[in-house]
């Protein structure tokens, strides 16, 4: 595995607890147990068409089906999005956990993944206690699990798989409900993968979309509102629309302003990293640590082109011009420590100083309220 980005510009946020430049935020990684039809390999294949995935491993597989979700979005057809498939042998390595820990030795390119039923389905519930941890330890990707249940819809039970993951707090997972479509998650990835967040205004949430491989499901506000107090996202029909409701993480996050910010401290540390490479050298003065942070803020910029960020309230910590209850009109604050104040063994590392940002995210409305008088 080669050295880390992180090795040289750390970047996290509150949202985003670790930055992920070299991500691929457009593939989605298959985790499948099917050494027979594609022998375990050190890396996952990269599969660009459902027929390709469907002459390896047959129309009936755990692997087509799952395939047939991403593929059946056409922005993924039309821009070539990698559906990356890794497979392992559980009879010699049984541990999944053990198992993806050998994967991600090799590979954290995908941004996106979740694992074949076929082993889902072999996990008890300490399996899947530590597999959900894992993803929120070691944040390797958004990990996507459905659930069918009808004890999920019932406000009264707390023994559906959500529920009882709540404690954990996983901020990385994201669980679908659907009664027949055990990939349904994948929809929502695909249509996460395909938007441009470089353009203007392209920022979005999952709440409203229409989703592509997965039929709509017919249920009631009673349904809707269990489903949306325990923290299940969901494609169902809203009236005669049908429409993706919520894009809920594991501890009630929402998972497009994950997805965003994730992306943008990836691009701080881009931009970082590249400003190392592109002169002799960052001097370890004020004027070098102004360049540094200058690429920050072109970052986020960027999150403000593309609508992620928004002129708002800040309602968390006091930074630099601004404190707590006051309105950023950039909807951003960088500063840097002095380098008076750095430290002889910083320095001594050749270390800049701390970099710090605040934001204020935009944010998406999920309900609308109107009331009013007609008179006559």
């Amino acid at each position: 595995m080669p050295i880390t980005p992180n090795q040289l510009a750390a970047v996290s946020g509150t949202l985003s607890q670790a930055a992920f430049a070299g991500k691929s935020f457009d593939r989605f990684l298959f985790v499948s147990e099917d050494i027979v039809s594609q022998p375990a390999a050190p890396k996952p294949t990269d599969y660009y068409t459902l027929a390709d995935v469907s002459i390896v491993f047959g129309s009936l597989s755990e692997e087509y089906k799952a395939a047939l979700v991403w593929f059946s979005n056409p922005k993924v057809q039309s821009t070539g999005k990698p559906f990356s498939i890794y497979t392992y042998d559980t009879v010699a390595q049984p541990n999944v956990v053990a198992a993806l820990n050998t994967l991600w030795a090799n590979y954290t390119s995908a941004y996106f993944g979740g694992l074949s039923m076929n082993i889902i389905n072999t996990l008890n519930v300490a399996d899947i206690t530590a597999l959900l941890t894992w993803t929120l330890t070691v944040r390797p990707f958004i990990f996507g699990v459905n659930y069918s249940g009808a004890d999920a819809v019932d406000p009264a039970l707390l023994t559906d798989l959500r529920s009882q993951a709540d404690p954990l707090q996983l901020q990385t997972t994201c669980f679908s409900y659907h009664t027949t479509n055990e990939y349904s998650y994948i929809a929502g990835f695909a249509y996460m993968a395909c938007v441009d967040l470089t353009g203007k205004d392209t920022s979005y949430t999952l709440h409203w979309k229409t989703l592509y491989g997965v039929a709509a499901l017919d249920l009631s506000n009673a349904d809707n509102a269990a489903l949306k107090a325990k923290g299940y996202t969901f494609y169902a029909y809203m009236d005669t629309l049908p429409m993706c409701f919520h894009s809920f993480t594991g501890d009630k996050s929402y998972l497009d302003e994950i997805h965003q910010s994730d992306w943008l401290n990836s691009k701080i540390q881009e931009n970082l990293i590249n400003l190392g490479r592109r002169f002799p050298k960052i001097a370890q003065t004020e004027d070098g640590m102004t360049s540094a942070r200058n690429e920050v803020i072109k970052a986020l910029e960027l999150g403000v082109y593309n609508g992620t960020i928004g002129r708002g309230l800040q309602s968390q910590v006091n930074l630099g011009r601004y404190s707590v209850g006051d309105i950023m009109t950039d909807g951003y604050e960088v500063i840097s420590t002095p380098v008076r104040l750095q430290t002889a063994a910083d320095r001594q590392a050749r270390k800049a100083t701390l970099i710090q940002f605040a934001t204020t995210l935009s944010g998406a409305v999920h309900v609308f309220t109107a009331e009013g008088v007609y008179v006559r």
